[in-house]
């Protein structure tokens, strides 16, 4: 996962932020290895339910027109990306949330 500016002019830049697939790829398998140990739980005893990437979540966001405040506001928006199919590869705990 990489960043940059590219600056226009001295006043005026532009940030990009960029994801490959090898980066999510690593993820997924951080996730998996999770999942195969049954560390679905903290040390408080609460649920580890996925590790995802913003880059992810702001893609999801952005198919849905949901703004990345929406999103943190309302938990339903939340509990829908934790049970969208396609992000089943990050996910911890397999229950429905």
């Amino acid at each position: 996962m990489r960043g940059f500016i590219d600056y226009e002019n001295e006043h005026e830049g532009t940030l990009y932020h960029a994801v490959d697939k090898a980066d999510l790829d690593t993820l997924a398998e951080h996730c998996k290895a999770l999942r195969s140990v049954g560390a679905t739980k903290n040390t408080q005893g609460d649920w580890h339910c996925m590790s995802a990437d913003g880059w992810t979540i702001q893609k999801w966001c952005d198919v849905r027109g949901i703004t990345w405040a929406e999103f943190f506001q309302d938990p339903k928006h939340a509990n829908n990306f934790l049970n969208d199919p396609d992000n089943s590869a990050f996910r911890v705990h397999l229950g429905r949330i």
